[in-house]
């Protein structure tokens, strides 16, 4: 973010931005900051417009020609518009003609979470050297964050119980800062984070919820699986959404055992699958507990039982069930 920060303090902000990326708690700071700057204390509220959704598109353009109000400029922000998917390509193209010629007074920023970087606006944007992308924290740099917040208030935390905390609450920045809050409040001055610290006050994400669903199937604690699954449903978690994430990581568990079949290292894994090294030292003890078509016929169930859901044959909470004693024997 260093290119971002050094345009926001030099106020170098012109034509089209693209902010995007996974890290929605960072691209919002920054979305922030950038605006502020930009505006340069202008009314906000007759100088900055906000669209969504793809429908909004020639709305957007119009926009383009609108004069700043008592201000040098003026800030249009488009919000996943999925400006990159192919079935908004002809959308985007128009967009595209529309912004060759974009007013000096006007500063558009386009906000998606993913982009497909074929796309001839992602091209025309990074020739513009207008494109930041917001990625997942690296693991070593969440750490040290934790280490640095919690001692502001003199509590000391060892990497192990901070990759602990990572774990359990995902990697979501707003969300482990949020963790952070609930053990500064509880801990005192001068104590040291425990991993029964963590366990006891921390909202543990679904990622880890599930993953310790899976570990539970794979050691044959059937009962331990139905219940973090009862837990789910009852956080309101969407049936689909638990399926989902059950297919996900047994498609990790499959990839991590393929890749060591063929000698693949740790670190090559975690790279070639955009996951953190801890994580995958996880999914390698896991993925012990299944066989290669053990995982492959899980995947394929889970995808049967999404069809059957889908049209109706079965209850989603029922299907799902199926799969977890199934794979719990």
């Amino acid at each position: 973010m260093q290119k971002l920060k050094k345009r926001i303090k030099e106020n170098a902000l012109d034509g089209v931005l693209l902010f995007f990326g996974e890290e929605r708690y960072v691209l919002g700071i920054y979305l922030e900051k950038t605006v502020k700057t930009i505006l340069n204390g202008a009314d906000s509220l007759m100088n900055q417009d906000v669209f969504e959704g793809i429908s909004e598109i020639e709305k957007v353009i119009d926009a383009l020609e609108t004069l700043p109000f008592l201000s040098d400029k003026r800030v249009l922000v488009l919000k996943d518009m999925g400006l990159f998917l192919k079935k908004n390509a002809t959308k985007a193209e128009k967009l595209l003609e529309a912004i060759e010629n974009i007013p000096s007074t006007t500063v558009m920023i386009i906000v998606e979470n993913e982009v497909d970087k074929r796309a001839k606006l992602y091209k025309k944007l990074l020739k513009d050297s207008n494109t930041f992308e917001f990625e997942k924290q690296a693991e070593e740099d969440l750490v040290q964050h934790i280490a640095n917040s919690l001692g502001k208030d003199n509590i000391k935390i060892d990497k192990a119980t901070a990759l602990h905390l990572i774990y359990s609450v995902g990697f979501e920045l707003e969300h482990i800062n949020n963790e952070i809050a609930k053990l500064s409040s509880y801990l005192k001055a001068d104590s040291v984070v425990r991993i029964e610290d963590i366990d006891s006050l921390c909202s543990k994400s679904v990622e880890n919820r599930i993953f310790e669903l899976v570990e539970c199937m794979g050691s044959s604690k059937r009962q331990r699986a139905l219940a973090l699954f009862q837990d789910l449903i009852v956080l309101k978690e969407p049936p689909a959404r638990i399926l989902y994430m059950l297919s996900r990581q047994f498609r990790v568990l499959l990839q991590v055992k393929l890749m060591q079949n063929k000698n693949f290292n740790r670190k090559d894994i975690a790279s070639r699958l955009k996951l953190p090294p801890f994580v995958i030292d996880k999914s390698i003890r896991q993925g012990n507990k299944f066989t290669p078509e053990q995982l492959k016929k899980a995947l394929r169930e889970c995808l049967d039982i999404e069809t059957k859901i889908k049209t109706g044959r079965i209850n989603s909470e029922i299907g799902l069930e199926m799969i977890i004693i199934k794979y719990s024997q």
